[in-house]
């Protein structure tokens, strides 16, 4: 089995895939490449920085400096805009991951970006993946199918984004729809990353979202 690039998957990722216990948890990394062109979220919030014409902090965790853009700036409407163009579709890593989740029923996709790339991808492929769910509205994290954003969509209104800290509070803290949902999922499944220039279990697990009878979480960047 292979994702982009004919690389080589882990004995542990292909075995959980036959046995239908695989996640493909996808990341900004898989929709930067043409001709998608999208940002990562450090590179949107520097597009947003510019549109606000506030200058960039690259010191700052990128959720707190998109909280302290000014209140005059609508920064959701504006993050909207900016994912959300025309000219932006889906590329072959899209195509590639719901091929290769779609070959073994049923397939799980979770992503913490807001495009709509891997579901035109799966329509454009005919893949069998019909289960769209969009945050805060999840399933049950180890009884799910389809495609899940984690973080919103561009389907969704602008406010139901998660970019600033408070967005980040509410998701994973005080309403915590994400934490459940990631709990259940890590608990019931192996999670392969995808698109992500860092170690997103490990974080996840300083978290306390990855248990420790957690299945194997592997990481792919494209």
């Amino acid at each position: 089995m292979w994702i982009a690039g004919d690389v080589n998957l882990p004995t542990e990722v292909v075995g959980a895939h036959a046995e239908g216990r695989l996640v493909f948890f996808v990341g900004a990394g898989a929709s930067m490449d043409p001709p998608s062109s999208l940002p990562s979220f450090s590179g949107l919030a520097r597009e947003l920085a510019s549109l606000a014409r506030v200058p960039f902090d690259g010191k700052a965790a990128m959720d707190t400096f998109l909280g302290s853009l000014p209140t005059s700036f609508d920064t959701h409407a504006q993050a909207l805009r900016l994912i959300d163009r025309g000219d932006s579709t889906h590329n072959p890593t899209h195509s590639a991951i719901v091929r290769v989740a779609s070959a073994i029923a049923p397939a799980r996709i979770v992503t913490t970006n807001f495009d709509d790339h891997l579901a035109s991808a799966a329509v454009d492929s005919s893949a069998q993946i019909e289960d769209k769910w969009i945050g805060p509205a999840l399933p049950l994290g180890d009884a799910f199918t389809g495609i899940v954003h984690l973080h919103g969509s561009v389907l969704r209104a602008p406010h139901d984004l998660v970019l600033t800290d408070r967005d980040f509070g509410r998701a994973y803290l005080t309403d915590a729809w994400t934490t459940r949902f990631l709990q259940r999922m890590f608990a019931a499944f192996t999670v392969l990353f995808i698109g992500y220039s860092h170690d997103v279990a490990i974080h996840l697990g300083a978290s306390g979202l990855v248990p420790t009878h957690a299945g194997p979480q592997h990481r792919y960047s494209d």
